[in-house]
């Protein structure tokens, strides 16, 4: 039997949820302009026209400065074309009796909207250009290009919500920084510094629980998140470093679900499980196994489909519950994502920083709107169910309690006792929201 790690004291450094004056009420334009004030907008408005002015030199039609409104404007269409999706941009100003789009046109002509496009700059252009003459060296800033914008999207992001103790990330930032060859030269390598980056003890608080992917977990970097009190768990690669050798007598390709091997070297937890596939696992936050388990679907013999419940690691279990926080995020961006293709890499930047400026506003919103709710409508979309049609059969651990229970949240596919004396169900859906995906 493993000895599995004490439990994290959870102490965040500020009160959870939108930072906020929760008693006041919030449009949807000014949640956007949280991140997207009125400062960023004359820092890319002064930029952009740095760039487009540079570029015009020597040429017949000089450039016309763009002011805040038509800023907003381009805004406003950025957004539009998201939720309006057509072949090229130019179609959005096509004008026939089978195919129109009105609204683009009463908003900016198609050359306005062009010409704001291709001078569209984050950095002041004379600063890029001193950053260019670094190139090669260690003072060369990969980021230069975008720096306002990012430093101005994180800071929001870190003034206006303070997270649950379940954090996720996966890895879009990652591959979007390699795609623009923004790989930082670092001792520790750039998923490592991607992750400290982000995590900070001092601003966060401690105890915290951080879920991430294959991409970024590594031995190193789970135990010196540990040294700042901050536990962690993911999906890992067998060819890291760190990652044990002991690996002669691995689980058989046709080993049964369910099947299971574990190895702990000191704070550091690895398990591999066979699931439709082998899944490996790294924690500094779980035991190797503590009796759940989850139900699949298998053959039998006679070529039958039955449903059985096969044995599961704690690890596994957390890891799908709390990363669907960052699938909720990726599909809101991905519905309606304004991103269109460009040849310069740090436009795609800026289009993902409205995208993020929008989900964050909805999310800020909804956060804001349950909060003015009555508080007895927190457990209203939730509802028990038993496991089997026997309550005495396939019972599963509580997930407070620990005990034995047949009853299981519907919607959160939680095990709770849901008794008279032992009433975990309603105490597990009332703590501080811990089933939000979003968080």
């Amino acid at each position: 039997d493993d000895i599995g790690p004490p439990k994290p004291v959870f102490r965040p450094a500020h009160e959870l949820g939108p930072q906020l004056v929760t008693t006041a009420s919030y449009t949807a334009l000014q949640l956007f302009q949280l991140f997207f004030s009125s400062s960023v907008l004359q820092t890319i408005i002064q930029h952009t026209n740095a760039y487009g002015s540079k570029n015009q030199q020597g040429r017949d039609k000089p450039w016309h400065n763009i002011s805040v409104e038509d800023l907003k404007s381009y805004l406003a269409l950025v957004v539009y074309m998201g939720l309006v999706k057509v072949s090229a941009v130019t179609d959005y100003w096509r004008r026939s009796q089978s195919y129109s789009v009105p609204l683009p046109a009463k908003i900016m002509s198609c050359r306005k909207f062009l010409n704001i496009t291709n001078a569209l700059h984050l950095n002041d252009p004379q600063d890029d250009e001193e950053n260019e003459k670094k190139k090669g060296t260690a003072a060369y800033d990969r980021l230069g290009k975008i720096k306002p914008l990012y430093d101005n999207t994180r800071d929001a992001c870190r003034t206006f919500f303070h997270p649950n103790q379940n954090i996720s990330m996966r890895e879009w930032w990652h591959q979007s920084f390699l795609s623009c060859s923004l790989c930082m030269p670092s001792q520790n390598g750039l998923s490592y510094e991607s992750v400290m980056s982000l995590i900070d003890e001092k601003m966060l608080g401690t105890g915290y629980k951080l879920y991430i992917d294959n991409i970024y977990t590594s031995p190193m970097l789970f135990r010196d998140l540990l040294s700042k009190r901050i536990w962690a768990c993911g999906t890992i690669r067998p060819n890291r470093i760190g990652f044990p050798k002991t690996t002669t007598n691995r689980l058989p390709r046709n080993a049964p679900r369910g099947s299971m091997r574990w190895l702990r070297e000191d704070e550091l937890l690895f398990v591999e499980w066979k699931d439709t596939r082998e899944v490996l696992m790294c924690s500094t936050s779980h035991k190797a196994y503590e009796g759940d388990t989850v139900q699949r679907r298998v053959k039998n013999n006679d070529g039958q489909w039955s449903q059985v419940h096969v044995p599961i690691p704690g690890a596994v279990l957390d890891y799908n519950r709390f990363m669907g926080g960052v699938d909720l995020s990726d599909a809101l961006i991905g519905y309606y994502k304004v991103l269109h293709k460009t040849r310069k890499w740090y436009r795609t930047f800026f289009y993902h920083f409205v995208d993020i400026a929008v989900v964050n506003a909805l999310i800020l919103h909804q956060h804001l709107a349950r909060a003015a709710a009555p508080q007895a409508s927190k457990v209203d979309c939730h509802n028990p169910k038993h496991v089997t049609d026997d309550s005495t059969a396939g019972q599963l651990k509580c997930k407070l309690c620990h005990q034995k229970t047949p009853v299981v949240c519907a919607t959160c596919e939680v095990p709770l006792c849901f008794l008279p004396k032992q009433d975990c169900y309603n105490d597990w859906h009332e703590q501080d929201d811990t089933s939000d995906p979003e968080k």
